[in-house]
């Protein structure tokens, strides 16, 4: 039994009750089975329960057994504060959050059958995940794009409040909360927020202060990165690790957690930080520049910009895409800094004005590549035949299933409202 089959059947539909009891015979009634999160963190979201008597809104979480709960760590992560529900296959062990408390939980199994997990299953293998795809051909396509459009634009507004909050914490000091976004999106995404989390302990300052043996060592030995390494990356890095001086920068809190599996060569978050700072001190630590560019070719031209160099000899012709570190010298991650880090600043930036996130924004990508991955490649069908498939058109697939198809939020689409009323 695999967990998304639960996933799959934890709706009105499926189980065609909303009453149940939990392990220790309270009553339980949900009022909202809430909404699936593709996100981290619990399974679903904006859920209603009832428990004895007392209306609860939070997080539901669903694992096959009750223990898994404590398997996965939950019992650690502040995220899971929110559940109000555990719905569970299996019962053999009652569960704590981070704060202690017993959370209310209830095993499927007592009400349910195996069989009646089929009610889950698609029936044939014609079933769509996607019921719009089999009447696409029935649509405009100008409502087709004015959809993914509009996803796209949301998605973009949401990452310029998510910076706005940030810049408003750091008191609208914009090159800091480039330098965040930039540090957190340098990593794989599930080092990201842990990333995020040091780059605010990190003043840019430094950079333009210090040599780069110094602020390297000190950024990989304090943040828990060094200790938290496989030994045979570790054994790249001794240098800085020996040659900083301990006694002229700030203590930075140790981070737990930095993960190191399932990631490819070059790909450990120890090797990306490295890269980044190897760029910055290229830059000699600035990248005001990058604020006020609104040109993507001169983004791309000035990410790769190593100021050092430049600055040494005006006259001398340097290979922009040699000079700089591995990490700006892929075009991908170029394009994914720029769509995640860069753009967002600048919608900050447009909020703090009083300005609109517009049409313009999500333009800007229109001479990025295609970023080819499991959604993507999932929401193909949303392409007409003959339309560019650039970054623009992967940015809007990407939203369309966050904000749309990958949590049926069919009522709330074009396309839906279009073919399904």
């Amino acid at each position: 039994m695999r967990e998304e089959l639960l996933h799959r059947f934890w709706n009105p539909k499926c189980t065609n009750r909303w009453d149940f009891k939990t392990m220790d015979l309270k009553p339980i009634i949900i009022r909202n089975f809430g909404e699936l999160n593709t996100l981290q963190g619990p399974d679903f979201k904006e859920a209603e329960v009832e428990v004895n008597g007392l209306v609860f809104y939070g997080s539901i979480e669903l694992h096959i057994k009750s223990s898994h709960w404590n398997k996965h760590g939950h019992q650690y992560d502040s995220r899971y504060n929110q559940v109000v529900l555990h719905v569970v296959w299996e019962y053999d062990e009652s569960v704590m959050n981070q704060l202690g408390q017993i959370v209310p939980t209830i095993c499927l199994s007592d009400y349910f059958l195996e069989k009646d997990l089929q009610k889950a299953q698609p029936l044939t293998k014609t079933v769509t995940k996607f019921p719009c795809n089999l009447s696409l051909n029935q649509l405009d396509t100008n409502l087709i794009e004015a959809q993914l459009n509009a996803a796209s634009i949301g998605e973009m507004r949401i990452q310029s409040e998510e910076t706005f909050n940030w810049a408003e914490q750091l008191n609208f000091d914009w090159e800091r909360v480039l330098f965040i976004r930039l540090f957190a999106y340098s990593v794989d995404p599930q080092n990201r927020q842990i990333a995020y989390d040091l780059a605010k302990q990190i003043p840019v300052k430094y950079f333009k202060r210090f040599q780069k043996f110094d602020y390297i060592g000190w950024v990989i030995s304090e943040s828990g990165l060094w200790d938290q390494s496989p030994q045979f990356i570790r054994n790249h890095f001794q240098k800085y690790i020996h040659s900083y001086k301990r006694n002229i920068f700030p203590k930075i809190e140790p981070l737990q957690n930095w993960q190191n599996r399932n990631l490819r060569p070059g790909s450990y978050p120890i090797q990306r930080i490295m890269q980044f700072l190897e760029w910055i001190n290229g830059r000699e630590g600035y990248i005001d520049d990058l604020i006020d560019e609104k040109n993507i070719e001169n983004l791309h031209r000035l990410l790769c910009e190593d100021r050092g160099l430049m600055n040494s000899d005006p006259k001398k012709k340097v290979d922009l895409e040699r000079s700089n570190s591995n990490l700006m010298g892929k075009t991908q991650i170029r394009e994914r800094l720029i769509q995640n880090a860069i753009l967002p600043v600048w919608g900050a930036r447009r909020i703090y004005l009083g300005n609109e996130i517009d049409f313009d924004f999500s333009k800007m990508l229109r001479k990025g590549s295609f970023e080819s991955n499991r959604i993507t490649e999932s929401m193909n069908w949303l392409i007409n035949m003959g339309a560019p498939k650039n970054q623009k058109m992967s940015h809007a697939l990407l939203a369309q299933h966050k904000h749309f198809c990958g949590i049926k939020k069919c009522s709330s689409c074009r396309i839906g409202q279009e073919l399904w009323g």
